[in-house]
């Protein structure tokens, strides 16, 4: 599992618990904003995944590598 699917699976929680919170405290009119809070998820998981792309292009560059050798060395 990587850090990406954990991450991605905390966001999920996390637009649960919003949506459950906005049931609560909502009331009957807090209901229809608990079922629209399920829309950020796309967002959500589009920026997840695009934010993990941009650092996995950073460590796959020439310049990462020989620093991680340089370290590595010590």
């Amino acid at each position: 599992m990587t850090r990406e699917e954990i991450q991605g699976f905390l966001l999920m929680v996390a637009v649960g618990i919003i949506s459950i919170s906005l049931a609560l405290i909502g009331g009957p009119d807090g209901s229809s904003w608990a079922g629209l809070a399920y829309l950020l998820i796309f967002p959500l998981q589009t920026a997840n995944g695009y934010l993990m792309n941009a650092r996995r292009k950073k460590l796959m560059t020439p310049e990462a590598e020989t620093e991680s050798e340089n370290t590595e060395d010590g």
